[in-house]
């Protein structure tokens, strides 16, 4: 069973934090985790969602899966093969927030994984897709101001937005100066 599975790559994980194959192991941990969201309250997967707390987050009626192996994957093991493709999987899953309706908020919240993906890894072959996500960020978030009704909450801070947009813009030329380099050494 799944249950298994995760509880003996689990152990393994503990005995050997650092071993040559945690890595991989964190991959598949992070792999059965993530196929176990949404977890309901009151469903029987929520007792295991309290019993791994560190893994999950819980938000309105269920539990998350929070990405922790992948977050341990990529910067426990930054040069491994797989921590640009687990911080990339970390960058997708959903994302708990509050914003109330403060548009700099909800585009911070969105923009948040790309970035810290675009930090970490800006030489990867995925950093075009971050670019992509972050951009989209701010897209579909300003795009929703035109669909709202009178008297919905939507605050827009201008001043908020420009700080994400250059802070953004920084990320990006990182990422894309090192898609140039990455292209010349080859």
């Amino acid at each position: 069973s799944v249950l298994r599975q995760i509880a003996a790559l689990d152990d393994s994980v503990l005995r050997d934090t650092l071993g040559p194959e945690a890595p991989r192991r964190l991959w598949r941990l992070a792999a059965l985790y993530a196929g176990l969201t949404p977890l309901y309250s009151g469903s029987p997967g929520e007792a295991f969602a309290e019993q791994h707390r560190p893994a999950f987050d819980y938000w309105e009626d269920g539990w998350e899966y929070n990405g922790l192996h992948y977050r341990l994957l990529a910067w426990r093991f930054p040069d491994h093969e797989l921590a640009d493709k687990a911080a990339w999987e970390l960058s997708k899953l959903r994302q708990v927030y509050e914003c109330e309706g403060e548009v700099a908020c909800v585009i911070s919240a969105q923009l948040s994984p790309a970035r810290v993906f675009l930090e970490r890894f800006p030489a990867s072959p995925l950093a075009t897709d971050a670019v992509r996500r972050a951009n989209e960020a701010f897209d579909s978030t300003l795009a929703i101001g035109a669909h709202l009704e009178p008297g919905d909450l939507w605050v827009v801070d201008s001043a908020a937005i420009r700080v994400l947009i250059a802070g953004y813009a920084m990320k990006k030329a990182l990422a894309e100066f090192a898609g140039v380099k990455r292209r010349f050494t080859l």
